[in-house]
């Protein structure tokens, strides 16, 4: 049991980062469920992002298929080193 007590001591900083992600994570879904109102706003977000959400959401969906296919492709050439 000491070494559970004594983990938590030794890495309290990490422990205090999870728990405050974990609240700020629960929060926002509070918030999103309260003003999510039918299946509209859950999908399309109401049809009021911005542009920059919007933008970023491509750039991500873009940057992990380029991740995904170029990698595949880089791996094959090179062989196991690469992974």
């Amino acid at each position: 049991m000491s070494e559970i007590f004594a983990g938590f001591q030794k890495y309290w900083m990490v422990h205090l980062l999870l728990i405050l992600y974990i609240t700020m994570l629960a929060y926002h879904a509070w918030k999103g469920n309260r003003q999510t109102k039918d299946v509209t706003d859950y999908y399309i977000g109401g049809r009021s992002l911005g542009g920059t959400a919007i933008g970023l959401s491509f750039f991500a969906t873009y940057s992990s298929t380029n991740s995904f296919v170029g990698f595949a492709g880089k791996a094959y050439t090179w062989g196991l080193p690469w992974l």
